[in-house]
This record gives structure tokens, C-alpha cells and sequence, in this order.
């Protein structure tokens, strides 16, 4: 599979590796608006896709997390408050921006529709 690299992961406990581009589809389950978040993942050698522990039980799978990075997607900044940490508002999937495939899928997102957006935001 390819990845675009953003750099090198130096990993103090001996794994190094790389920082690749991935598209964060974060899904607003009120509303079911859907947002495109652009950040890093990292990959160790032999790895066919980037780490998602972050996103699936690190800070990133709390809502008051998501919710930031859904607010910074639309341009928008998120409310001075702090968010409930909760786990059931935000709904994300991990795709690579240059297939548009996902490798880490928490709802089911139409391939069209997935492909129409990155196009949308210039990927």
C-alpha cells in the first residue's frame, strides 16, 4: 500500500519508524455530518498500515478530543468548555488520502462519497 511520509518516528524503546499522512473521517453521530481531519500516523517497518491504537482506546478515542479535531475540520474552533469525556458522540474512521482506503473503520462510509470528499478538501 502506498503513504505519503511526513517524517521519522524515533521510538526510544528501539521500533523506529515513519510519520505517513492519514485523513481522519470523524462522524458527528447527532447529526451524522461527517468532517475530514488531516494528521499523522506512524508506521514501523513491515507495517501495512499505521498505528490506530490512538484513535481506538488512546486520548484520541474520548469525545472531547474528537470533538476538537471535528470543529478544527470545519474551520471552526471548538467551544471554550470543556467536553464530556465520553465515548459515543464521535464516530472515526482512518483512511490513506492517496487510495481512499480505509484501514480503521468504526461506521460504514460509501467508497464514492469517501473519494468525492477528499477531492472536496484537495487530496
Amino acid at each position: 500500500m502506498e503513504w505519503k511520509e511526513t517524517g521519522k518516528h524515533k521510538n526510544p524503546f528501539g521500533n523506529d519508524g515513519i510519520k505517513v499522512e492519514i485523513a481522519a473521517e470523524i462522524r458527528n453521530n447527532l447529526t451524522g455530518e461527517i468532517r475530514h481531519h488531516m494528521t499523522d500516523g506512524i508506521m514501523e517497518e513491515g507495517d501495512a498500515h499505521p498505528h490506530a491504537f490512538i484513535w481506538e482506546e488512546g486520548n484520541y478515542a474520548c469525545d472531547c478530543n474528537r470533538e476538537i479535531f471535528f470543529f478544527r475540520a470545519g474551520g471552526e474552533t471548538a467551544p471554550d468548555e470543556e467536553s464530556a469525556c465520553t465515548d459515543d458522540r464521535y464516530s472515526v474512521n482512518l483512511v490513506n488520502p492517496i487510495t481512499g482506503k480505509a484501514f480503521y473503520e468504526e461506521f460504514k462510509n460509501d467508497q464514492r462519497e469517501r473519494e468525492e470528499k477528499l477531492k472536496q478538501i484537495g487530496l
